[in-house]
């Protein structure tokens, strides 16, 4: 950081958010880990929180202060052109996809086996009787 920079808020609260958000996307892979849905739900919803803070809440700034919708092309747009210049984003939302998906996946698996899915249909579907 210059020291020009070092004062400058909209520095400090990029700086913030960036660090913020990796945290975020690392302790929530970390709670992938476990086998517990609590912690596996956490893990999604730190995730979903990277998306909020990414997508939903600059589209939503760009729809209110541009008076258009926010599914529009041109809010789109706008979104991508503060997009091409944080290329911390690209890794944070790669992260954040990818540990929302797996998860998922590891709630449903964990799901079923709190439900008792797999054992009914588990070990007799492979196994042959002789």
């Amino acid at each position: 950081m210059t020291p020009e920079s070092s004062g400058n808020p909209s520095t400090i609260t990029a700086i913030t958010l960036t660090l913020c958000t990796l945290s975020s996307c690392c302790f929530a892979s970390l709670c992938l880990l476990s086998d517990r849905i609590w912690i596996l739900t956490g893990a999604a919803l730190l995730s979903m929180h990277t998306f909020y803070v990414h997508l939903f809440r600059p589209l939503r700034g760009i729809s209110n202060a541009h008076d258009v919708s926010i599914l529009s092309a041109d809010a789109w747009r706008r979104w991508s052109y503060n997009f091409r210049f944080q290329p911390q984003y690209v890794l944070h939302l790669t992260v954040a996809s990818l540990v929302l998906l797996t998860a998922l996946i590891l709630i449903g698996k964990s799901a079923r086996r709190w439900y008792g899915v797999e054992q009914i249909v588990g070990p007799e579907r492979g196994s042959r009787v002789s």
